[in-house]
């Protein structure tokens, strides 16, 4: 046992203090001296450090976890019972507002967390049957404390293996009501929960975090909103705050990071995606990101710093722009800056690393790409890219692989604007006017049957409705149908036609290879049923892909 702990110490108390803490400690102390004591420890009352030091055997005494209440013992509570969870709860409070030595951690902390779990454990019974202190405080208070004895590297060790600790953290963070909160006591509060969610060595599930909030994931949306607030509207001009403040952030996008992805061992929960991205998430994110950027070229001691923080950023651009609204949210980061993030890593070493490189890499391939079909994004898409491109001309990629996925996006941007502004010149778009097989592609201003099967694709004649029928979409029949009703909310009668019509331009010049394929797959398959065709059409260059049709799909649908 630390010497601070030892018994003896309280005699350096002044006579009424001795007096009571002689009375605490004994088996049976009276009312009086219980209110006498909580008094003290919730108003703050003890002023000096050195009698706080001569308390702290007092405390430790009276944080016994021994003294802990059983389950069955808090359905009819005893006055024993009620006088033991009162005064932990006033010594846990003196605690907080005395910063013990840190190398006491090591004897105090397993006093102290039995102690805190079972509150925060019984939370909502305990606030009626005892005068609580204000959660905010009370968790607060908890994390600068532990703030003080990680300081001692035992106390760390021993703190950073408690099971449940990272649950305690969230339930602080929960605390939190305004932006400002996060920067509060000089971020010490949110530091300590960042490293015990972040570092902890504990087993931890989503469920089991999830129990530090009431609220989920809306609850845990709103605390990262905090964060970002608190970088875009900061209360001060001072340079050396606002930089504390990018470290509140990060702090906060690694949280994110880690209960997803290195915790979970599984891509990003779509419930806090969604519920990040109901919050403008992602709109905070592409401003803070491209923000940094800049700094990061203005403060090259701050570059390495800086484009870890980026890289953190880009990290959720792509598990937040996925599902049915995926598209509209990726049109909200390409207005705010996506694209000038990107490129202005061209030349930034610290920011191309390896595995950000990957990153990007991702976010150009499987999101810049295959949305350029999208109807509506390609405005977007081609405002930024203009307004990067002259940047792009003047610099030298730093990766070789992030320059050639750059190229095919502009690339694949060029030809999808070549086919928007032919589509707006053939056909006056009321709707999906345009035949869905390629052989034909008809535009004009006739009649358009749709299929009866999917009601995804249209004809211009049953004649063009059997060809398609027999080429492709016999095997896609079924699929157009479910795209279309998990669609429905996102694409509009002029969105589905223009990725009809890139589907028959492209099958045009695609026809070669469509039938060198087909003439090789019958060649070494000649007893099989006819082989379909399906164009991708959100792949650059665009890709044939071949397979079997089913069986059962003899006749086609009728259409009307």
């Amino acid at each position: 046992m630390h010497l601070a702990l030892e018994l003896e110490n309280i005699e350096k108390l002044p006579p009424d203090l001795l007096k009571l803490a002689t009375a605490l400690i004994a088996p049976d102390p009276s009312p009086r001296d219980v209110s006498l004591f909580t008094g003290l420890a919730t108003e703050q009352r003890f002023n000096n450090s050195e009698t706080l030091l001569a308390l702290l055997p007092v405390f430790y005494r009276l944080l016994d976890p021994a003294r802990i209440p059983k389950p069955e013992e808090l359905d009819s509570l005893t006055k024993d019972v009620l006088r033991n969870i009162t005064l932990a709860h006033s010594a846990l409070w003196g605690l907080f507002t005395f910063r013990a030595p840190p190398e006491c951690g090591t004897d105090l902390w397993p006093h102290i967390w039995p102690w805190v779990h079972f509150y925060f454990t019984y939370e909502d019974f305990l606030s009626g049957v005892i005068d609580l202190n204000p959660s905010n405080t009370f968790y607060s208070g908890f994390m600068l404390l532990c703030a003080d004895l990680v300081k001692d590297p035992e106390s760390k060790a021993v703190m950073f293996t408690t099971p449940r600790i990272p649950v305690l953290a969230v339930r602080a963070w929960t605390t939190f009501t305004k932006p400002e909160d996060c920067s509060a006591h000089d971020g010490r509060i949110f530091r300590m929960i960042h490293d015990f969610i972040h570092q902890s060595k504990s087993a931890l599930s989503l469920d089991e975090l999830m129990d530090g909030t009431s609220g989920g994931f809306p609850e845990l949306a709103r605390l990262v909103m905090l964060a970002c607030d608190l970088f875009l509207f900061p209360t001060t001009k001072d340079p050396a705050l606002h930089m504390k403040n990018v470290a509140v952030f990060n702090d906060a996008l690694k949280i994110v990071l880690y209960i997803d992805w290195n915790k979970i061992s599984r891509p990003p929960s779509s419930r806090l995606c969604d519920a990040l991205t109901s919050l403008g998430f992602v709109k905070s994110l592409i401003i803070i990101g491209r923000e940094l950027c800049a700094h990061a070229h203005n403060e090259i001691r701050l570059a390495e710093f800086l484009g870890i923080i980026v890289r953190n950023c880009l990290y959720l651009v792509e598990p937040l722009c996925q599902g049915v609204y995926g598209p509209r949210v990726l049109r909200t980061a390409i207005q705010h800056g996506l694209l000038h993030i990107i490129v202005a890593g061209a030349t930034w070493p610290a920011y191309i690393e390896e595995d950000t490189a990957e990153v990007v890499h991702d976010i150009i391939s499987h999101l810049l790409i295959p949305c350029t079909v999208f109807y509506y994004l390609l405005p977007e898409l081609d405002k930024a890219h203009k307004e990067v491109q002259n940047f792009v001309h003047l610099t030298v990629w730093s990766n070789s692989e992030l320059a050639e996925a750059w190229g095919n996006f502009s690339k694949a941007l060029q030809a999808r604007l070549h086919y928007r502004d032919r589509y707006r010149s053939v056909t006056r778009v009321k709707g999906r006017e345009c035949c869905a097989n390629i052989e034909c592609g008809s535009t004009e201003g006739r009649r358009f049957w749709w299929c009866s099967g999917c009601h995804s694709v249209s004809y211009c004649s049953k004649a063009c409705q059997s060809i398609h029928w027999r080429l492709s979409h016999r095997a896609y029949c079924s699929r157009a149908y479910m795209f279309r009703r998990s669609n429905i909310p996102i694409l509009t009668n002029r969105e589905y036609g223009f990725l009809h019509f890139i589907r028959y331009h492209d099958g045009h010049k695609m026809k070669r290879e469509i039938y060198r394929q087909q003439v090789l797959s019958f060649a070494n398959n000649p007893n099989t049923a006819l082989r379909a065709v399906l164009l991708n059409y959100k792949e650059f260059p665009v890709t044939v892909e071949l397979f079997d049709v089913p069986k059962r799909a003899q006749h086609s649908p009728s259409v009307n």
